[in-house]
């Protein structure tokens, strides 16, 4: 086998294989000797002419042509058909490969199951869940009935055909031995157990009947095997009206005989996120039921569709791309919500919030305020600020060395206040709190490794479940030991990276978010020795005097971030995080690095009652505002654009005109060449997602439909555009502008756009009341 996929040939004196030189043009490779040079002269003998001598010696040789009559066959595709099909079946050939190769159900369990059911067994401390969890891991038939169901398809359940008519179909993936007209229950997470123990009823559905999946066809069985993927009908169990349309939202279910079975996770990304919304309207009221009967079905059929509900009362989907976009919107008005008219708005990109590595100095006036909020800004004040606070935002001239007693005399008064480095400073609306907190953009080492493990990250910091890429070689891992493992390769790549001799260094990981898009983390300079395990207790309910005493013993009573406070400076950062002061949109790339936290306690019972109750609130609201107004910080606000990975193929006469729409886009042309054995050209580009729209279209047009193209998600890149421009001109941008007004980038359309769709304030000047300029002459 390994001579069979080299650069071997072999000799037929020695009868071996042998390495074959590059320079060697006599001999072939074993592979085309043995196995394409048969597959060729089969071609040569059959489609062009027929050569009944050569067939009729290798009818001799191969059994499954011993019946054919090769009289009867005619030159062309027809025969090439029905020879390789009795020579090499495909399908045989694959089901062969797969039984040799692939494990099974039981082989399979030790790996699948960690992963589907990490609750149960990924995580160390788990207690054992008796006769389910043995027959689990064992694959035993006679064990209870498991049942995930996948997926939704549209089926026709009379002639047993998948079709586009109606949704009456699902596909399952069976882990247990199952039969028909079986009552299974719906397994709920422990989460929502927990929630509801007050009323912890399992709902039930019956299956009716199970099918084999043939391609688009459907076998009826009576029952199916460990390991199998079926089609199954169900229904709720007594008929009852509202579980049908419950279940348009729950695509994902986990089906057991017993109330005390597993929930298994779900096979789809947590990290996939609608990039292009739309607001669907129905233009008569009458068929508001309707659509939204439509959007539930949609939301059914389809996994990576995402439907919010506004506060406003509007309906919002989020699909994956344009095209993703227009099959939706296809689907909706053909098959799922048929003859409503629909009002739809125009597309709305997704952007993420961050801010720049670093800013050139002839950018930065030190004359002028290190922090600069534009004119919409105010509400981010006025949101939190009782009546009589001052906000202000001058140079702080202070050392940041100075003890906080200065710091409070000079800035008491002043609620918000950042210092020429960075660091801002955000008293509590009580005056009784200050935190002083900075903003540094994460390598992009940092960010790959975010990107990479994603859902396993989410799964150990937001769910505080064990996951087995954190196990660093052991079988079985708790979550604290995840939790470490995390916080020792963040801090392996940021010492790795140019960071990690800065601002950052000696602070420690206490908090990250990754859910929803967010690539953020929270540093703690303060030396309190708070770590990311101290934050997963606090998450828990649980106490952890360890920490406690660390945090005593590491820091001054002044500086340090009293314990009581640290649920409500960590839940003030995610809050942050999820959404940014720019647009609403979460923030990624960017590490907040909590520095000191200075408190003006009265009395030792106010001591102890700090971050409990209505003084946690507000440290939790002045924490979500020193991480928002860090990203105002003067020449570093920036966005992060969803760039597409684009590859068209064209002929040479219409690469000008290819080029030429990409250029109006915005496209990074990567490569391009000509694909080897052919006329075509190709070319790949990263094209920005807010111009990629009826890109299909200006394609075709301009190359008369000679052109083929790919389009997928690629990466989000951080955009060179400062929205705020007019904040950090240069003199010499200054002096060549003049008194003419500053066009708007890329970036600031895209924000401005994003606040207008949504219902934010905006710096946009509307003419109310205009008079026409008219010239006026004195009559003689």
């Amino acid at each position: 086998r390994e001579y069979f996929g080299g650069e071997f040939s072999f000799n037929k004196k020695t009868k071996r294989a042998q390495f074959r030189s590059p320079t060697d043009t006599k001999s072939k490779p074993m592979f085309v000797e043995f196995v394409l040079q048969q597959i060729f002269a089969v071609y040569e003998a059959s489609y062009r002419s027929l050569n009944l001598e050569l067939l009729t010696k290798m009818q001799s040789q191969i059994a499954g042509w011993k019946d054919i009559d090769l009289n009867r066959l005619t030159t062309g595709s027809a025969a090439v058909r029905e020879l390789m099909s009795r020579w090499q079946p495909f399908a045989e050939c694959i089901l062969q490969m797969a039984a040799q190769h692939l494990p099974s159900p039981r082989e399979a369990a030790a790996n699948r199951l960690p992963v589907l059911c990490p609750r149960w067994f990924a995580a160390g401390d788990r207690i054992e869940r008796g006769p389910i969890m043995d027959a689990l891991r064992d694959t035993d038939p006679a064990g209870p009935t498991v049942v995930y169901l996948a997926k939704f398809l549209a089926a026709d359940l009379v002639r047993c055909v998948l079709t586009g008519d109606t949704l009456v179909g699902d596909e399952d993936v069976i882990f247990r031995h199952s039969a028909a007209e079986t009552q299974l229950f719906i397994m709920r997470e422990e989460e929502e157990e927990e929630e509801t123990k007050e009323a912890k009823v399992h709902r039930a559905l019956f299956i009716e009947r199970i099918f084999v999946m043939k391609g688009r066809f459907m076998e009826a069985v009576q029952e199916a095997p460990a390991g199998s993927i079926v089609s199954v009908q169900v229904r709720p169990v007594d008929g009852e009206g509202g579980r049908e349309h419950e279940m348009g939202v729950e695509r994902c279910l986990t089906l057991c005989d017993s109330e005390e079975g597993p929930f298994l996770e779900t096979p789809y990304s947590s990290q996939a996120f609608a990039m292009v919304r739309v607001s669907i309207e129905p233009k008569n009221v009458a068929d508001l039921d309707a659509l939204d009967r439509g959007l539930r079905l949609l939301h059914k059929a389809d996994p990576s569709v995402s439907i919010e509900v506004m506060v406003t009362g509007e309906n919002v989907l989020g699909c994956c791309g344009d095209e993703h976009l227009k099959r939706c919107i296809t689907d909706l008005q053909k098959l799922f919500a048929r003859g409503v008219p629909l009002s739809i708005s125009k597309p709305l990109v997704a952007v993420r919030e961050a801010i720049a590595p670093s800013v050139s100095a002839d950018r930065v006036d030190p004359k002028s305020s290190t922090l600069w909020l534009p004119s919409w800004a105010s509400h981010l004040v006025d949101s939190s600020t009782e009546a009589g606070s001052v906000h202000s935002a001058p140079v702080s001239d202070h050392n940041e060395n100075d003890s906080d007693a200065g710091m409070q005399q000079q800035h008491q008064q002043d609620r918000t206040s950042m210092s020429s480095s960075g660091v801002m400073s955000v008293w509590t609306s009580n005056r009784k709190v200050c935190l002083r907190v900075s903003a540094v953009a994460l390598p992009q080492e940092v960010l790959k490794w975010m990107d990479e493990f994603a859902e396993d990250l989410e799964s150990v910091v937001h769910r505080q479940r064990a996951s087995m890429a954190f196990a660093a070689g052991r079988t079985v891992v708790t979550v604290d030991e995840c939790l470490d493992e995390v916080a020792s390769q963040f801090q392996k790549r940021l010492v790795e990276s140019s960071i990690g001799s800065c601002a950052v260094a000696g602070a420690s990981l206490c908090g990250m978010s990754v859910a929803r898009g967010c690539r953020t983390v929270l540093l703690d300079a303060s030396s309190c020795a708070w770590t990311l395990r101290d934050s997963h207790h606090l998450g828990s309910g649980g106490f952890n005097s360890s920490a406690a005493e660390r945090s005593k013993e590491a820091a001054p009573a002044e500086d340090r971030v009293h314990r009581s406070l640290w649920p409500s400076v960590l839940t003030g950062f995610q809050l942050a995080s999820a959404s940014g002061p720019l647009c609403e949109e979460p923030m990624r790339g960017v590490a907040f690095v909590l520095h000191s936290c200075h408190q003006v306690v009265g009395s030792d019972e106010q001591q102890g009652n700090q971050g409990a109750g209505a003084e946690g609130v507000v440290v939790m609201v002045a924490m979500k505002e020193a991480c928002r107004y860090n990203i105002f910080r003067r020449g570093f606000a920036r966005i992060c654009e969803a760039m597409l990975l684009l590859e068209v193929n064209c002929e040479q006469e219409v690469m000008g005109k290819v080029y030429g729409v990409l250029g109006k886009r915005r496209a990074k042309v990567l490569d391009e060449g000509l694909r080897d054995g052919t006329s075509t050209f190709y070319i790949h580009s990263y094209l920005p997602l807010a111009d990629s729209f009826s890109i299909a279209q200006d394609l075709r047009e301009a190359a008369s439909g000679h052109v083929s193209f790919h389009c997928a998600f690629s990466h989000w890149e951080l955009s060179e555009d400062d929205p705020f421009q007019e904040a950090s001109l240069t003199a010499e941008e200054i002096e060549e502008l003049g008194d003419q007004p500053l066009p708007p980038n890329m970036a600031r359309k895209l924000l401005d756009a994003i606040r207008k769709r949504k219902g934010l304030a905006s710096d946009e000047k509307l003419v109310k009341d205009a008079t026409k300029q008219r010239t006026v002459t004195r009559t003689q």
